[in-house]
C-alpha cells in the first residue's frame, strides 16, 4: 500500500492531455523521431525518382534542351542528366520557347475567372445560417493580397505543377501573424463579473436578466470590465500562413495514397529560427544559443534539394560558419523538421500533429490532435450548447491536373509530358536553322596561292574605303557558293507547334492569337469552347483543390481563432455590415463548394457576349441575363450599383429578419379593433340603425413603405421580380402568415404600377383629347 506522501507525490503530477490519443502522441520524443524518420526513408528511392523527373521536365521547360532522362535496364530507377561537358557552361537555348509559353498561358486559362468559395450550413436554423454567410465572407477577404492572396498563390502552384506533376500548399497558424488588439469578450451588457461574463442578475429579485442582445466588452489586464479600450489587455490575433512545397517536400502513406486518401502524411521542411519561435514558443523557451545551433544542425535527408536555390548558398555559409564558430548568429538561420500528421481512425481517434527534429536522437517540438473542439446548440434543451470534436483534413491541398494512368503514381503526371517532346523537337529544328542562316550569313571565302590579297586587305578596304592592289582578276577572293535553306522548315515548324496546342488543349483563339483561322466572332467562341472541353479534368482538379484550400482555411479557423475578430463587408443590399466572429461560429459549416458562375475559364468580356447570345435566342430571361451579366463588367467599368435594387434588398432583408417586438400583438390588436367594428356595424344594420363608416386602422409598419418612384413602370417591374424571386424561397414560407401578408401587398401593388398603360379608343375625330379623358383610380 503506498504511504500518503506517495499518494500527494502522484496526485500532484500534471495528467498528460495525451493519454490515449496516440501511439505517437504518448510516447517518448526520440522514439517519436525515429518512427516518424523511417517512413520518410521507406520512400527515399521514390523520391528520388521523382526528383529526376521533376528536374527533367522543368530542364525541359526553362529550354535546356539536351536534358535526357534514363531508367536503369530491370530497375525501376530513373537519373537524370546531361551531355558530358554541357553542364559546366549550362545555358538555355537561344531559341523560342514554346513549352514555356504554353504552360504559363495555361495557367492563365484556367485561372481567368478565379473560382469563389460557397460554404454550405449543415442545418437551415439561423445560428448555423448565420455561420455559412461570416464563413463566406471571411474566405473572400482573406483570398485578397491582405490576407492570403488566394489567386497569387495558386497561379504559382499551378505553374508548378506543370512540371513537377503536382505542388501542395500546407497550412498552419501563426499566433501572432495578424498583430495586436484591446481583448474583449462576448458579454451580457448589464454583466458585473468579468468571470461569468454571459450572467447578469437583478439586484432586487436576485434572478438572472435574460437577454439575447450580446455584446463585446474590454477587459483590463486584472480581470476587469472597462469601456476605454486603451486600458484593455491586448492579445495577439492569429492568421493562416501557407506553405507553397513540391513534392520532394511530401510523403504519403500507404504509398498508393494522394492527399484525399492517404491515412499519414510527413512533410520535410524548414524555416527560421524566428518563425519556429513563434510557432513553438514552449519549447523554444529557456533554450541556449548552443541549443538552438543544435538545432540548426541537423538536416534530413538530401536537404538542399528542399530549399530553393536562391536559399542553399545562404544556408551551406550558415552551416560553415556554425562549424566554424561553434555557436551561429541571427535567428535567420534555418532549422529543418519533419511534420508528421495522421487522420482520425481507431489508433488515433482524434489524429495527431507533430513536428520533430533530429537533435539529441529526437525532440518534439509540438504536438496536438487533429480536430477541433467546439460548443453547438444541444437540440434539445433551448439555449444549451454541447461539447462536440469535430475532425479536420490533413492541412494540405494538392494541385495535380493530370493522373498518372500509365505508372499509377498517385502524385499524377507533369503536364510538359503531353508537349516536352515536341518542345524539344522544335527547338533542335530552331537550332539547326539559325544555323544554317549563319553560314550563308558569313560564307567561307577563298583566294589563290599566288594572291597577294589576305584577309586584312579586305577588312581594311572596308573600313577606310582604299583600293586592295591586285596584278589580275584572278587575284579576287571568291566566297563559297550559297547553300539552299529547307523550304520545308516553316511549314513543318507550324505544323509541329499545331500539335503541340492540340496536346496542350490550347487552340490559338484560346491563345487570343490574331492569325487564328477563325474569322467571325461566333467561329472564334465556338474555338474557345472547344479548346475548353480538354481543360475540363484539370479545371475539375482545380476546383477540387480549391474547395479543399477552402475547406481547410476555416478548420484552422475553427479550431485556434478563440479571440473575436471583425469583419467589415458590404451585403448584396449595399449596407456596410460588421459582424464579430470566433471560429467556434464556423462549427456548423459542412460542405464547401464552387460558387455557380465562378471558375469557368471564361473572360469577363467572353461571358457578357454569351449572355447576350442566350438572351438574344430566347434561351434565358432577359432580366437575369442583366442580373448575371452585370457582377462581369461592373467591377472593371465602375459601374455604381443601382439604388433602386439596393433599395429593395434592403427591405427584404429586413423583413428576412422577422416581426419586430410587439409587432405581432399590434397586429393581432388591430385585427380585434376591425372585426368588433364589423360586427357593430351589422348589429346597427338589423336595428335599422344608421351605419357609421368604420375608423381606419392605424397602418401597421412595414419595410416595404412604397414612395413615388417605385412606382414607375421599370423601377417596378424590377421590384416586382424581386419580392416574387423572395416570395418563391422556403425562407418566406418559414415565416408567420400575418407577416407574409405586407410581401403579398407589396408584390401585388408592383404588379398593377408596372403593367402597360391601357391604350384609350380613338373616338369619332380623332383621339380623346385631354378634356375627355376618363378619370383614372388607383
Amino acid at each position: 500500500m503506498s504511504s500518503p506522501e506517495d499518494r500527494q507525490e502522484n496526485a500532484e503530477q500534471p495528467v498528460d492531455p495525451f493519454t490515449g490519443k496516440g501511439p505517437l502522441l504518448e510516447a517518448d520524443d526520440a522514439a517519436v523521431f525515429k518512427a516518424i524518420d523511417r517512413l520518410v526513408r521507406s520512400q527515399e528511392q521514390i523520391a528520388k525518382n521523382r526528383l529526376a523527373l521533376d528536374k527533367h521536365w522543368t530542364a525541359i521547360k526553362g529550354g535546356y534542351q539536351f536534358s535526357s532522362l534514363t531508367k536503369q535496364d530491370n530497375q525501376d530507377v530513373y537519373t537524370q542528366s546531361y551531355p558530358a561537358g554541357y553542364g559546366t557552361g549550362l545555358r538555355a537555348g537561344a531559341v523560342p520557347n514554346k513549352q514555356a509559353d504554353l504552360c504559363q498561358k495555361l495557367t492563365e486559362t484556367l485561372l481567368v475567372d478565379p473560382p469563389q468559395l460557397e460554404p454550405e450550413a449543415t442545418t437551415e436554423d439561423e445560428a448555423a445560417q448565420r455561420g455559412a454567410q461570416l464563413a463566406k465572407e471571411f474566405l473572400t477577404q482573406d483570398a485578397t493580397e491582405a490576407g492570403m492572396d488566394d489567386l497569387a498563390l495558386f497561379a504559382h502552384q499551378v505553374e508548378a505543377s506543370t512540371t513537377r506533376s503536382a505542388t501542395f500548399n500546407h497550412y498552419w497558424v501563426d499566433p501572432s501573424g495578424a498583430g495586436a488588439m484591446p481583448k474583449q469578450v462576448k458579454a451580457h451588457p448589464q454583466a458585473t463579473d468579468p468571470a461569468n461574463p454571459l450572467d447578469a442578475i437583478d439586484e432586487l429579485t436576485g434572478q438572472p436578466i435574460p437577454t439575447t442582445d450580446y455584446v463585446l466588452r474590454y477587459v483590463t489586464p486584472d480581470g476587469q470590465f472597462t469601456e476605454n479600450p486603451s486600458e484593455a489587455e491586448q492579445v495577439w490575433l492569429p492568421k493562416i500562413r501557407v506553405d507553397k512545397m513540391a513534392r520532394e517536400h511530401v510523403r504519403f502513406f500507404p504509398d498508393t495514397a494522394d492527399v484525399a486518401t492517404a491515412q499519414k502524411a510527413v512533410c520535410l521542411w524548414y524555416a527560421s529560427v524566428e518563425e519556429c519561435k513563434r510557432r513553438w514558443p514552449e519549447f523554444f523557451e529557456g533554450l541556449s544559443e548552443s541549443d538552438i545551433t543544435g538545432l540548426c544542425a541537423w538536416t534530413p535527408p538530401r536537404p538542399a534539394v528542399l530549399l530553393p536555390s536562391a536559399l542553399r548558398n545562404r544556408w551551406r555559409n550558415d552551416k560553415a560558419n556554425a562549424a566554424d564558430n561553434g555557436q551561429a548568429g541571427s535567428d535567420e538561420r534555418l532549422v529543418f523538421f519533419y511534420l508528421y500528421y495522421h487522420r482520425q481512425d481507431p489508433q488515433y481517434p482524434q489524429g495527431a500533429a507533430i513536428c520533430v527534429n533530429g537533435w539529441q536522437d529526437g525532440v518534439v517540438l509540438g504536438k496536438d490532435v487533429l480536430s477541433a473542439t467546439v460548443e453547438i446548440p444541444s437540440g434539445v434543451i433551448q439555449d444549451q450548447t454541447v461539447t462536440d470534436v469535430k475532425p479536420m483534413d490533413i492541412p494540405l491541398a494538392q494541385i495535380r491536373l493530370l493522373p498518372d494512368t500509365e505508372d499509377g503514381d498517385p502524385m499524377g503526371k507533369a503536364f510538359m509530358a503531353r508537349i516536352g517532346g515536341a518542345g524539344e523537337a522544335g527547338a533542335t529544328m530552331a537550332t539547326a536553322m539559325m544555323e544554317a542562316i549563319d553560314i550563308t550569313l558569313h560564307p567561307a571565302r577563298y583566294a589563290t596561292s599566288t594572291s597577294p590579297v589576305n584577309s586584312d586587305d579586305v577588312e581594311s578596304s572596308r573600313a577606310t574605303g582604299d583600293f586592295v592592289t591586285v596584278y589580275s582578276d584572278k587575284d579576287f577572293p571568291k566566297y563559297e557558293e550559297p547553300r539552299d535553306l529547307p523550304s520545308a522548315y516553316f511549314p513543318y515548324m507550324d505544323w509541329l507547334y499545331t500539335q503541340m496546342d492540340s496536346s496542350a488543349s490550347l487552340n490559338k483563339p484560346s491563345q487570343g492569337s490574331d492569325d487564328a483561322q477563325e474569322v467571325s466572332g461566333v467561329a472564334r467562341r465556338i474555338a474557345v469552347q472547344q479548346s475548353l472541353v480538354g481543360l475540363s479534368r484539370m479545371q475539375h482538379a482545380l476546383h477540387s483543390a480549391w474547395s479543399r484550400h477552402g475547406r481547410i482555411k476555416l478548420q484552422l479557423v475553427m479550431k485556434y481563432f478563440s479571440v473575436p475578430q471583425l469583419l467589415r463587408y458590404t451585403g448584396t443590399d449595399g449596407v456596410a455590415k460588421q459582424e464579430w466572429f470566433t471560429g467556434n461560429d464556423f462549427a456548423r459549416v459542412g460542405s464547401i463548394t464552387i460558387a455557380t458562375g465562378t471558375g469557368t475559364m471564361m473572360p469577363p468580356t467572353e461571358r457578357v457576349n454569351y449572355l447576350v447570345q442566350l438572351r438574344d435566342a430566347k434561351v434565358l430571361d432577359p432580366d437575369l441575363a442583366m442580373d448575371l451579366a452585370r457582377p462581369a463588367y461592373a467591377t472593371a467599368l465602375g459601374v455604381m450599383s443601382d439604388p433602386h435594387v439596393q433599395r429593395v434588398e434592403r427591405q427584404i432583408s429586413t423583413w428576412l429578419e422577422g416581426p419586430p417586438e410587439g409587432w405581432m400583438e399590434q397586429f393581432a390588436a388591430t385585427q380585434m379593433e376591425a372585426d368588433a367594428a364589423m360586427q357593430q356595424g351589422e348589429m346597427d344594420a338589423q336595428m335599422g340603425m344608421p351605419v357609421q363608416p368604420p375608423m381606419a386602422p392605424a397602418p401597421q409598419w412595414t419595410p416595404f413603405e412604397a414612395l413615388p418612384v417605385d412606382f414607375k413602370p421599370a423601377i417596378a417591374a424590377m421590384r416586382e421580380r424581386k419580392i416574387g424571386n423572395l416570395m418563391a424561397k422556403v425562407s418566406f414560407a418559414e415565416q408567420p402568415k400575418e407577416w407574409q401578408q405586407m410581401v403579398i401587398a407589396a408584390y401585388n401593388g408592383m404588379v398593377v404600377a408596372s403593367a402597360p398603360a391601357p391604350v384609350m379608343p380613338a373616338g369619332p375625330a380623332g383621339p380623346v383629347g385631354p378634356e375627355e379623358t376618363p378619370p383614372m383610380t388607383a
